[in-house]
């Protein structure tokens, strides 16, 4: 019997470099190896959650595009499938074929390359993945939900995001993009009066940003925002750094990069199931590469509840 694949396409993923050729080869590739495959390309920002969600008659959903869109076909299946919980994982298996800028999910997959993607569906090999679930408002104030796979943050990732713009990305390719959009948010920087609350803690003043991660890296691997972190331990690893000057956190931010800011003595990092931001003003809300309305934020774990095609050896 031929398993049927949903391929949901990004089609301004890479900062809009034509994927066509790319595609048409991987597709028929996938056929080769006995699958029917539907190539659904995305209209707009969010339709891949509304494609994740149709894909009622598929045995695996492909996220063609960066972290954002594997996020958003994920949130589709996290949706669709309600009442799904540990230690049980969805029972449609995601695989990503990575198009975007970051690619981090890819990378910690270890499918970055086409060939690793089909080798992965044709052995069947899984991995399990923790999702962060997100409540954010909008900018009308209604409480939202979110999914992430990587991170999410309150404060100057926002900034971050907003200055690594697709002319960036095009222009800087992968390794300098996000470095980039760093050093523009940089000069508009001020730091966010927070409230941040845990269980049982709690935590007023001025910070930088609140960082909640599901993964060791972002940034298309340019910052190990949480050391010895695994997608499937079971922990929100959290990074909160103090007010700091622009000079400091030029240097925070090389500490990011080498996965050594763990240890300063204006950060904070601990290990979690929970988190709440609240900030004066309200602050952006940024997950795995994009904006996701604003503060205060909410963030719960998910266990083990997506499994994606893997070519790691396990």
């Amino acid at each position: 019997m031929r398993r049927r694949a949903r391929l949901i396409l990004n089609p301004t993923a890479a900062a809009g470099v034509d994927l066509q050729g790319r595609v048409q080869n991987f597709v028929t590739r996938l056929k080769a190896l006995g699958w029917e495959v539907e190539v659904c390309p995305t209209r707009y920002s969010g339709h891949a959650v509304a494609l994740a969600q149709a894909a009622t008659d598929c045995d695996c959903l492909i996220a063609g595009g960066g972290d954002g869109t594997v996020r958003e076909v994920v949130t589709g299946l996290v949706t669709r499938f309600p009442d799904v919980a540990a230690p049980h994982p969805i029972p449609v298996p995601v695989a990503v074929l990575p198009f975007g800028t970051g690619n981090d999910v890819a990378r910690l997959l270890g499918v970055y390359e086409d060939e690793q993607v089909l080798a992965a569906m044709q052995l069947g090999q899984t991995e399990r993945w923790d999702v962060l679930d997100v409540e954010s408002r909008t900018t009308e104030g209604e409480w939202e939900h979110h999914y992430a796979l990587l991170f999410v943050a309150c404060g100057f990732a926002g900034d971050l995001l907003r200055h690594t713009t697709p002319w960036v990305k095009r222009v800087f390719g992968s390794r300098l993009a996000y470095p980039v959009g760093f050093m523009r948010g940089l000069m508009r920087f001020r730091p966010f009066q927070m409230r941040i609350r845990t269980v049982d803690r709690e935590w007023k003043g001025e910070w930088v940003v609140a960082l909640a991660a599901n993964a060791p890296m972002a940034g298309g691997g340019t910052m190990q925002i949480a050391p010895g972190a695994l997608p499937g331990d079971g922990k929100i690893h959290v990074s909160l750094i103090q007010a700091v000057t622009r000079w400091e956190l030029f240097r925070q931010f090389e500490r990011f990069v080498r996965g050594r800011h763990i240890g300063h003595r204006k950060v904070e990092y601990f290990a979690t199931d929970n988190l709440e931001v609240a900030a004066e003003p309200p602050v952006a809300v940024a997950a795995d590469g994009d904006l996701l309305g604003c503060s205060p934020m909410r963030v719960q774990l998910l266990r083990g509840r997506v499994q994606f095609y893997s070519g790691n050896r396990v």
